[in-house]
């Protein structure tokens, strides 16, 4: 069971270098499904979570001269945990943790440029503060003394109400409905240009 990230699908701005490792644990799990299709009794699943209240954000390495924080809806990570435990019971070979992975990662297919545009707002305006932060190399090179396991974003503020978890589940559905109708708009235009051209000889 190999856990990678939401941002090992989408990619996310400003984070090119995280998004490469996750990319890659995604990208080995697949493989090695592949590799392992003939033998039924060995699985290979990977956990794709969205963002978990972890001291993550407070251990990174961060050289973009601003305070990071965890970008919100920011989930539990016993869901995470939670979720492995299933899969090594019940074994699937992906899963998304958190209300907002799926819908993000579908409307990133069908809408990937209007994704794009929406994520990179996001970040901008909720993935970094106002407060400057010194160059570190976080936990890179040597352990963080700290042994939290969560990082207090949810008690910070970070989650999300009700309303905005709606709002939030509106938006992406609304986009990701957007996406699919210009995906069969296109296919429909490309088939009626290859009917054209069949009857025209163009």
């Amino acid at each position: 069971i190999n856990v990678s990230s939401t941002v090992g699908v989408t990619g996310q701005p400003f984070s090119s270098y995280y998004a490469l490792t996750q990319f890659a644990i995604r990208g080995l799990s697949l493989s090695l499904q592949e590799e392992l299709a003939n033998e039924p009794n060995i699985h290979v699943c990977c956990v794709l979570p969205a963002t978990m209240d972890t001291p993550f954000f407070q251990h990174a390495a961060n050289y973009s001269g601003k305070t990071v924080k965890a970008m919100p809806p920011v989930f539990d990570p016993q869901k995470s945990a939670d979720m492995i435990v299933k899969l090594s019971k019940r074994p699937k070979s992906e899963v998304f943790v958190g209300y907002n992975a799926l819908p993000a990662e579908a409307m990133h297919f069908t809408a990937p440029r209007l994704f794009n545009r929406m994520l990179r707002k996001r970040v901008e305006k909720s993935h970094f503060s106002d407060e400057s932060a010194p160059v570190s190399p976080g936990n890179l090179f040597e352990v963080m003394s700290d042994e939290d396991i969560t990082g207090g974003w949810r008690s910070n503020g970070q989650g999300m109400n009700k309303k905005q978890k709606r709002l939030l589940k509106a938006a992406i559905t609304a986009a990701g409905l957007t996406g699919g109708y210009m995906v069969v708009k296109n296919l429909r235009k490309n088939i009626n240009d290859k009917e054209h051209q069949k009857q025209t000889g163009l």
